[in-house]
């Protein structure tokens, strides 16, 4: 099992063996140059909306074409965010949109876009 400390059958790696997942999937216990090291303990940060510059493009969302919609609900059984809704015409709540695409590729009147 991967100690993640850059030691392992072949010794202290290049590193400083303080990287955070330093080890190979298998126990091969180099750590790379970095100190950051290959493993799978590495762990992805989440950013903040508060963090992103105004002037940042965003990513695109959602929209339905009320013209077009026939309210059948296949996009809301494809949306992984429970995004959509549907009364009359269905209702991408953008907020919880993150643009994956899906319902657009799903719809069967192509009601749906990213804007």
């Amino acid at each position: 099992m991967p100690r993640g400390d850059g030691t392992g059958p072949f010794g202290q790696g290049p590193g400083a063996g303080k990287g955070r997942g330093g080890c190979f999937e298998r126990g091969m216990g180099r750590n790379m140059g970095s100190g950051m090291g290959i493993g799978r303990s590495v762990q992805s940060s989440k950013v903040s909306r508060k963090s992103i510059p105004k002037n940042f493009p965003q990513p695109p969302k959602a929209f339905v074409d009320e013209t077009k919609c026939t309210a059948c609900g296949v996009c809301v059984d494809v949306c992984n965010q429970s995004a959509i809704i549907v009364d009359k015409v269905a209702e991408i709540n953008v907020e919880k949109c993150t643009g994956c695409g899906a319902c657009v590729e799903i719809c069967p009147n192509k009601s749906i876009s990213l804007k």
